[in-house]
């Protein structure tokens, strides 16, 4: 068994009043190669915006290609890289912190309370479980710095949430993607294995290495197995066996 910190502890912040905006990117395929910039936003992101309110973003600089700004009449190749950035924004109130219940060198479990996102979707992308994560200084590991192993998010293409705050934004025909950051102990921060919906509250489980990781979603998978953990956790405060989650 790994070292453990003392637990329980709260991980918790203070949350700006603005966020850092956002940008949301998409990678050109061929049905929508030869499309005019503005084109390709008024038809894939219609819901986020009509022809003007595009126009405006792009003649704002929020749109660029490749890291270029260009304009609205740019013509889209396959392989461009689409980026637009959404401008800072006052994101709904959230918890600031959580209670971490376990915590060793591959696996954290935190309480998550109602009202907290655990990934980025919608109008929260700073006010997240992940956020708070990536900002605690685990162990012997500083703050995050940018390394493998990925993060499923909510978060992907232009798409903009409505104004519940529920909304879902994707690319690609699908989720987008996140790396998990890395603490200068060579641990990753803890990211998070399973999600629980902004409204509910419950045990989270975070993996801090690609094993666990592998394991637990393994374990996800098999809900018979998953129970068996879930009850092996609770009854030997945090160890589980068998399962290469330790």
């Amino acid at each position: 068994m790994h070292q453990q910190n003392q637990v329980p502890f709260r991980v918790s912040t203070a949350w700006p009043e603005w966020n850092d905006g956002f940008h949301y990117k998409d990678y050109i395929k061929r049905d929508f190669a030869n499309c005019k910039v503005i084109d390709f936003y008024t038809q894939k992101y219609k819901d986020s915006g009509g022809k003007a309110l595009w126009l405006e973003r792009i003649r704002n600089h929020q749109i660029s290609v490749n890291d270029q700004v260009v304009s609205e009449d740019y013509i889209l190749k396959v392989s461009d890289v689409l980026s637009y950035h959404r401008l800072p924004w006052r994101e709904p109130p959230a918890p600031e912190s959580f209670d971490v219940v376990y915590s060793s060198q591959s696996l954290v479990a935190i309480n998550k309370p109602p009202g907290l996102q655990v990934l980025p979707a919608s109008f929260f992308h700073q006010r997240t479980v992940l956020s708070l994560l990536r900002g605690h200084p685990w162990e012997k590991g500083g703050r995050a710095d940018e390394q493998a192993l990925e993060v499923r998010s909510e978060t992907g293409g232009a798409k903009e949430g409505g104004e519940d705050g529920e909304g879902k934004a994707k690319d690609k025909g699908g989720k987008g993607s996140k790396r998990q950051a890395k603490g200068e102990d060579g641990l990753h921060v803890p990211a998070p294995v399973h999600r629980l919906g902004r409204g509910t509250s419950g045990l989270l489980l975070c993996a801090r290495t690609k094993e666990a990781r592998q394991s637990l979603t393994k374990a996800l998978e098999d809900k018979t197995s998953l129970a068996e953990d879930w009850e092996a956790f609770a009854l030997k405060g945090g160890e589980t066996e068998g399962r290469g989650m330790g």
